[in-house]
């Protein structure tokens, strides 16, 4: 896990980064617990939709399959 001091650091570059209004998007790596993220949602049976918010709890690890974190459900 980071210190605060290095992941405010890395808040402030990507607040850069998106005021920016780049056509392209910023390539993530890795998240960082405390990182907010939300998606769109789609259940196949009975289909609906919706949208989850979630918040990075922990960077579990990594791998040949991708990344693997921790998350809670908002």
């Amino acid at each position: 896990m980071l210190k605060d001091d290095t992941l405010n650091i890395f808040r402030k570059l990507e607040k850069q980064f998106e005021d920016s209004n780049l056509h392209r998007p910023m390539r993530t790596e890795r998240y960082e617990a405390g990182t907010e993220l939300e998606y769109d949602v789609t259940a196949v049976a009975p289909k609906a939709t919706g949208r989850v918010r979630l918040v990075i709890d922990k960077f579990v690890g990594g791998g040949f399959a991708g990344q693997v974190y921790r998350v809670k459900i908002l």
